[in-house]
């Protein structure tokens, strides 16, 4: 056990159990007995951010990064960023603008896939039909980045291939997340809630939408988003629907997941994604800013920003049954392959490899 295993293991501890000042006292002593770990720097931040220290946090964030460089995500959070609502009008306006090329349905819960050519035509589609398929009185809507014309061939099958769901699209063209480097990895994975506040705002008859990973297969309806109806509106209501993941050694950073994102047709929802947004796009103009992760990051701070703003903020918890990240069990709602198991859960592989079959008979 390294020499900072045991500190974390031991705040991870207090932190699962609630006890976050208590937490943020065990690590300001592990601090001092190891100034120069990076990682113990880190997790006091995030001890002194869940216990509402923000300037506290940001020191101890900005010492993380002096000491190694993969910290330097902390640096993002700045004055301010969860005691108000942030205007990203200036932001957004110096970042690409996006199409869309018919509006989104409304009324019905929606699926939001975001993705690039190659990844729609490996993984999104057989998402999209796994939706169609599995979730009767869904829709879908999928956002594509630099789309070209056999692309958009792709997408027009998908629409043939759909029994009930309605599709629609938006795409948008920034030639800067086609260079395969990390920057242009987390530009794709955070386009997603940079584009959602438009694809709320022009839906004519809001509904709920639901931001998941191209790499998942959907064999249910989920809930939540299924006690909703256009007439009566929520069974049990909500704003924004996650999935929360614990927080060390990373602290908010993976505090909720970004693979599946339940939003709510209200008010308090809408602030929360325009929150997210202008965290985003502020850091898309940051030299340096994306931070591969940075999406989940500003989803924590949004999160924060909420429930110090709005008393009527609400959210709801992914039940286990619905949803847990990187699992292809069966009895879950939504399977969810990140990262390199994609390639090695050969379930996962098997249902996208017979999906994508019915669009080929």
């Amino acid at each position: 056990m390294s020499s900072s295993e045991k500190p974390l293991a031991a705040g991870a501890a207090l932190m699962a159990t609630g006890r976050a000042v208590e937490a943020v006292d065990h690590f300001e002593r592990a601090v001092k007995t190891a100034p120069d770990d990076g990682e113990l720097s880190f997790a006091l931040g995030s001890a002194l951010f869940m216990a509402g220290d923000m300037d506290g946090a940001r020191g101890a964030y900005a010492r993380a990064a002096s000491l190694d460089d993969k910290y330097h995500i902390g640096t993002m959070l700045r004055v301010g960023d969860t005691t108000r609502l942030l205007d990203d009008g200036a932001w957004m306006a110096r970042l690409p603008g996006m199409e869309m090329r018919f509006p989104p349905p409304g009324g019905r819960p929606l699926v939001f896939l975001a993705c690039d050519p190659l990844y729609f035509r490996d993984l999104g589609r057989a998402m999209a039909l796994s939706v169609d398929r599995n979730a009767p009185g869904w829709d879908i809507h999928i956002h594509l980045a630099n789309p070209d014309g056999p692309t958009l061939d792709l997408v027009e099958a998908l629409d043939r291939a759909l029994r009930s769901a309605r599709l629609s699209l938006s795409w948008e063209v920034v030639p800067q997340a086609a260079d395969g480097s990390m920057g242009a990895r987390t530009w794709l994975a955070s386009m997603r809630y940079l584009r959602l506040p438009d694809l709320m705002d022009r839906m004519e008859t809001p509904g709920p939408i639901v931001i998941v990973d191209a790499d998942s297969v959907m064999w249910t309806p989920l809930p939540p988003v299924d006690g909703w109806t256009p007439e009566g509106g929520w069974t049990i209501p909500w704003d924004i629907a996650l999935n929360e993941q614990g927080w060390f050694p990373m602290g908010p950073l993976w505090r909720f997941h970004g693979a599946c994102v339940g939003v709510a047709p209200t008010p308090a929802a809408r602030a929360f994604v325009g929150q997210v947004r202008a965290v985003l796009a502020r850091q898309a103009l940051t030299p340096g800013g994306m931070i591969w992760m940075v999406d989940q990051y500003a989803l924590a701070i949004a999160h924060h920003a909420m429930t110090t703003l709005d008393p009527t903020y609400r959210r709801a918890d992914w039940p286990t049954q619905a949803f847990q990240p990187d699992r292809a069990d069966a009895g879950l709602a939504l399977w969810s392959m990140g990262a390199h198991r994609k390639n090695q859960n050969h379930v996962y592989r098997r249902e996208v490899a017979r999906l994508l079959a019915e669009m080929k008979a």
